[in-house]
This record gives structure tokens, C-alpha cells and sequence, in this order.
């Protein structure tokens, strides 16, 4: 979905458990590293890895992101559980978070305040099959939507305010393709929203996003200018896959201008890789 600032965010039954697809004979793995690797001009290299760590009961504990090249610090964030294995909280580069379930669905988050008391953050609608299909927030929303009966939304609408006391309006408007393959952050245990993930291209945090069952194969963007949804980004996904997990993508970025015929091509190579249990031992790949 949008590059949104992480202050904003959350989405959806957040981090309560949900149907994952069994895929007859495939080995059971999760994720423990992605590398990402954008290039932004012909001269430039920008690149950043995310290391995935898990507790004894295998459910996702703690990430981190940082250049894969450099000294810069590691962004971290650190996820806790009650007893009965639910996220409760988390623990990130912008704050505290808390988790409120009804019926076992997250429908709210608060955050901590300076002042030491959680304040309302984001409020979440569900459809029928227990999908997001509205993250609400002071001055903001993001809309999904659906057209078949898995969790891959098609469409996706960033509502703002875009003037003082004025309604909200359409930002930016998205549309997704998927491939058939699993989601690598679908071998996460009661997590169904991304808990952060630092977007290469818009150099930003993202976080509690749903997940879909299966990965983007085009992500088109809109965005508006004077009302009207313009052509903005195009991005085109071509993996490579190992069993049913994909272990590359070669990413191709289509920025477009809308004062000219312009269209800026960018290119950049992510990689994931996991831990598996397989029939006749334990491996890595």
C-alpha cells in the first residue's frame, strides 16, 4: 500500500491468527532475511537488509534493517505476546504500540504518549470473510478491496484531509496482480499485518499493513492533482522461486511525469532467504 509514515499505520486483525493455504508437499519454512538492492540512477546503489528472528514457540520476536553496506545503526523493532501467543504490543523506531482485540480481532491501536498514557492511534473495519477493508485514523484512511475470496486485495484507496475542517479525499489510489506462489511473511504464526517493513524506493518505514496470500506481480499507482488520478508509478515484479517460496525478484520501476511524455525507468534486485524443515532434516537456503 502507500509508503505511509510509520506514525499512521495499522491495518486489520493486525496480529490475530488466520487461515494460511496448505500447499501439499511443501516444506515448512520462514522467513529470515531479505536483502534489497534499488538502483535509483545509473550512479547510485541504495541497498538495505532485514534480518527475521523468532522465539521457541517459532513465532516472529524481533527484526532488524539496516544498509547492507556501511555503519549505520539497525532500525529495531521487538513484538510481545500474551498467553495465548497474540500479539500484544510492539516496540519500534517510532514508539510504542498496543493491541486491542474484540472477538479476537485487533480493532484498535493505541500508542504511548510522552505523557505515559496510550492514546487512540487507528481503528479497523472487517468484512464478513474477517479481511480489512478500512484502517481509520484522525486525518486519514486506507480502503481495500477485494475481488475473489482470498486476502490479496486488487484496490486500495489513501483517503486524506486535504484542507483544514475539509472531507476526506482520494491521495492516492492503487491496483494489484498476484502470482500463486506464498507470501514469505505468511510463515509468520498469528501475524497478519506487516509489523515493519523499510520501503527501498520511498525510503520510508512501513508497517501493519495486511498480507496478502500471494505476492505482487504489478503495483500500479495514481496519485491526484487537482482532482484528477494521474499515472504516477508502475511497478513490475519477476520472480524466481524455489517450491512454492520466492527466493528473488527483479524489480522494474516506471515513474511517470504529468507535465510531460517522460517515463523514468529504475530497476533494483530483492532476495529472500529462509529456514526450512524438510522430510529428511533441517536446512537453510
Amino acid at each position: 500500500m502507500k509508503k505511509i509514515t510509520i506514525v499512521c499505520l495499522l491495518a486489520a486483525g493486525i496480529f490475530s491468527a488466520c487461515h494460511k493455504h496448505d500447499y501439499p508437499g511443501k516444506k515448512k519454512c520462514q522467513i529470515t532475511r531479505i536483502e534489497d538492492v534499488y538502483h535509483p540512477n545509473p550512479n547510485t546503489t541504495n541497498d538495505r537488509v532485514t534480518q527475521y528472528s523468532y522465539n521457541q514457540q517459532r513465532l516472529l520476536d524481533s527484526l532488524s534493517v539496516k544498509p547492507i553496506t556501511g555503519a549505520q545503526p539497525p532500525l529495531s523493532v521487538r513484538i510481545t505476546y500474551n498467553n495465548q501467543q497474540k500479539a500484544e504490543g510492539l516496540l519500534g523506531p517510532t514508539g510504542t504500540y498496543k493491541l486491542i482485540y474484540q472477538n479476537g480481532r485487533v480493532t484498535s491501536v493505541e500508542q504511548l504518549g510522552f505523557d505515559g498514557t496510550y492514546q487512540l492511534l487507528c481503528t479497523f473495519v472487517y468484512d464478513a470473510q474477517g479481511r480489512i477493508t478500512e484502517r481509520t485514523a484522525a486525518n486519514s484512511a486506507l480502503r481495500y478491496e477485494y475481488s475473489d475470496n482470498t486476502k490479496n486485495y486488487t484496490r486500495g484507496l489513501d483517503l486524506q484531509i486535504t484542507r483544514p475542517g475539509g472531507p476526506l479525499e482520494t491521495f492516492m489510489a492503487y491496483e494489484y496482480a498476484y502470482d500463486n506462489k506464498v507470501n514469505p511473511m505468511l510463515t509468520w504464526p498469528n501475524t497478519t499485518l506487516l509489523p515493519f517493513y523499510f520501503d527501498i524506493v520511498a525510503g520510508s518505514g512501513r508497517q501493519f499493513e495486511p498480507i496478502p496470500d500471494n505476492n505482487w506481480t504489478r503495483q500500479n499507482v495514481r496519485s491526484n492533482f487537482r482532482g484528477a488520478l494521474l499515472q504516477f508509478r508502475e511497478y513490475l515484479y519477476t520472480y524466481q522461486y524455489d517450491d512454492v517460496y520466492p527466493v528473488k525478484y527483479d524489480l522494474l520501476l516506471l515513474t511517470s511525469n504529468p507535465f510531460t511524455s517522460i517515463v523514468d525507468t529504475t530497476r533494483g534486485t530483492t532476495r529472500y532467504y529462509y529456514e526450512c524443515d524438510r522430510k529428511n532434516g533441517h536446512s537453510k537456503y
